[in-house]
């Protein structure tokens, strides 16, 4: 991967401590999985069939500028079932993927800078600090991933009519 005359900053140790969530697909699967069971408890609680009115054709209301208002509300809910997905997923897979970008730019500069004193291992060793910020961004990352679930689990189980 990177290696220069101090050492090498092999490829092997770096993939085991690499979290899962920096993978974009894994990301994607559970961002599919919120939103799958998501549209599960709305036909739950309401039933297919109004579930499938309500994002296709609710055309209901008093007058008909109210029931044009809630047809293209109901669309506006069916192009925001795929930015669901796209927001969980992209903003999880950001965050923890940035994350691992720092600690692989502060162990090869630790690396570089200590190199030359002939202390190579002592940069490897710089990066520990920022291992241990990362790990607490992920209690931060998968609280918010939490809240975000149980919010659309729960906005899912109200009438929308």
């Amino acid at each position: 991967m990177i290696d220069w005359v101090g050492g090498s900053i092999t490829p092997t140790i770096l993939e085991y401590m690499r979290p899962m969530y920096s993978d974009l697909n894994t990301t994607l699967v559970l961002g599919l999985i919120t939103v799958i069971t998501f549209i599960g408890i709305s036909i739950k609680y309401n039933g297919i069939g109004n579930t499938t009115k309500g994002y296709l054709f609710n055309f209901t209301g008093h007058t008909i500028t109210e029931k044009c208002i809630n047809v293209f509300v109901g669309w506006l809910h069916l192009i925001g079932i795929p930015s669901t997905v796209a927001s969980l997923s992209l903003r999880l897979f950001g965050n923890i993927f940035a994350g691992i970008v720092l600690i692989g730019v502060i162990t090869y500069l630790g690396a570089v800078m200590t190199e030359s004193m002939s202390l190579f291992e002592t940069g490897r060793l710089l990066s520990i600090p920022f291992w241990f910020f990362e790990v607490f961004v992920a209690f931060i990352q998968s609280a918010v991933f939490a809240g975000l679930m149980i919010a659309y689990f729960n906005q899912n189980k109200e009438t929308h009519h």
